[in-house]
């Protein structure tokens, strides 16, 4: 896998695990994934909010990386995680 198709499935992923049982996630039991990509210096931020958003508390895990200057192998963990995360949630969602 090269970093695009990484990236790619960073933000598969994350729209996957927003889009699971959305009245739960109005009700703020669910995980919330924000996506931050800024193109002009390909940063990618990805942030996690376990028990749904919450602008008054830090994430509870951030992936924040300059993409051109990583390696897929850092990229690789965040999918890891994002993986785990989405089985967790499709488990709790049955």
């Amino acid at each position: 896998m090269d970093k695009l198709e990484a990236v790619q499935e960073i933000m598969r992923l994350s729209i996957e695990i927003n889009g699971v049982e959305e009245d739960r996630f109005s009700a703020g039991r669910k995980p919330c994934v924000m996506i931050h990509f800024t193109g002009h210096v390909t940063g990618l931020a990805v942030n996690i909010y376990y028990s749904g958003m919450d602008y008054g508390k830090k994430p509870d895990y951030v992936f924040n990386e300059y993409i051109s200057d990583t390696d897929v192998a850092k990229l690789m963990k965040c999918i890891k995680y994002l993986e785990k995360l989405k089985e967790k949630v499709l488990e709790e969602a049955a």
